[in-house]
């Protein structure tokens, strides 16, 4: 599904910046980007409700609740049944707002990789 993909491209442009980062001992600045990259942003706060679990009182468990749970209790937004249980507008904005994180990330990484290579012809 297209909101994997880009969720997933998301996450490997992110690492690869911070990899290009450390391998050129600058830092760069993600603290804009950082502040929207929270997946429970990109969807309905609906959503989060009707995938909550009913918690026992007393009990306290670190396995997942459902299969859409990560075991620290956050939703897996790459989880088949959260994906499908999307409206078509949640989809399309969640594939648009996705679709700017990654256009956001793959500038930032063009521009720390030109500075890399102009630092390598001077």
């Amino acid at each position: 599904m297209l909101v994997k993909a880009l969720l997933t491209a998301r996450d490997v442009l992110f690492e690869e910046l911070h990899k290009l980062s450390k391998a050129i001992n600058e830092t760069v600045d993600l603290s804009d980007f950082t502040s929207n990259f929270d997946e429970s942003k990109l969807f309905d706060s609906s959503l989060k409700e009707r995938f909550e679990t009913a918690e026992v009182p007393g009990e306290v468990s670190s396995k997942p609740q459902t299969p859409s749970e990560k075991p620290n209790g956050t939703i897996d937004f790459k989880s088949d049944e959260v994906l499908h249980s999307l409206s078509k507008g949640e989809l399309f904005c969640s594939c648009h707002s996705l679709g700017n994180q990654n256009l956001q990330l793959w500038n930032m990484f063009l521009k720390v990789h030109r500075f890399v290579f102009t630092l390598n012809f001077l």
